[in-house]
């Protein structure tokens, strides 16, 4: 099962709309439509903070959308999602690495101080933001 039919069958098992889904996530219901309804040769994946919210908003992994595993509730010991490359491609190159690459980085990293790097990557980039909007 790809992500066509994950989809549509996670809506229906909550008994929602195309119409509600969407905005649930904020993006249009179109857009949901196209995900249900692309061919298997032609799977429409969203955007990686698309398919972030689908997947929080469903409480599932992002393996489990794209139909890489039947395993669809994140463990507890399991705080970081994977980033599928599928998912990773709508990112220029250099970008798509790093974010297939970062969570497996981040579980060898002690437990202890997982937390403290995970704010410190976001402080940094929080600040180059902010840098690059006032230049």
């Amino acid at each position: 099962m790809g992500f066509p039919q994950r989809l549509k069958a996670l809506r229906k098992d909550r008994k929602l709309s195309q119409e509600t889904l969407a905005k649930e996530v904020g993006i249009d219901r179109t857009s949901i439509s196209h995900y249900e309804n692309s061919e298997e040769n032609d799977e429409r994946i969203p955007r990686l903070d698309t398919l972030e919210k689908i997947a929080d908003f469903f409480d599932v992994t992002y393996d489990f959308l794209l139909g890489r595993t039947d395993e669809a509730l994140v463990k507890e010991d399991q705080a970081v999602y994977k980033v599928t490359p599928a998912a990773a491609h709508a990112y220029p190159e250099e970008i798509q690495h790093f974010l297939l690459t970062l969570p497996d980085m981040l579980l060898q990293v002690p437990d202890e101080e997982r937390e403290a790097v995970i704010r410190e990557l976001e402080h940094t980039v929080q600040t180059r933001i902010k840098n690059k909007t006032r230049s």
